[in-house]
């Protein structure tokens, strides 16, 4: 899955798909990267797509059951 490196070293993993303008897709409390996944199908054909885990969220593609980097910064 691919990520971005904050500068204080934590990975953020997202989902990305499609070209054009970009839509970023922010999940709420209850949610992951994975709640947009029929968004992103559709938007994609037209737009670039991107849905990222937030900081304290489980990466859902691979070990979904353990928490990969801190809810908080610093």
């Amino acid at each position: 899955m691919p990520h971005a490196t904050a500068d204080d070293g934590v990975k953020l993993y997202f989902d990305e798909t499609g070209s054009g303008k970009l839509v970023v897709f922010v999940h709420e409390f209850a949610g992951n990267n994975q709640s947009w996944e029929l968004q992103m199908r559709h938007f994609g054909r037209r737009y670039r797509c991107v849905a990222f885990a937030a900081r304290g969220y489980p990466i859902q593609r691979s070990r979904a059951t353990e928490f990969l980097f801190t809810a908080t910064r610093g």
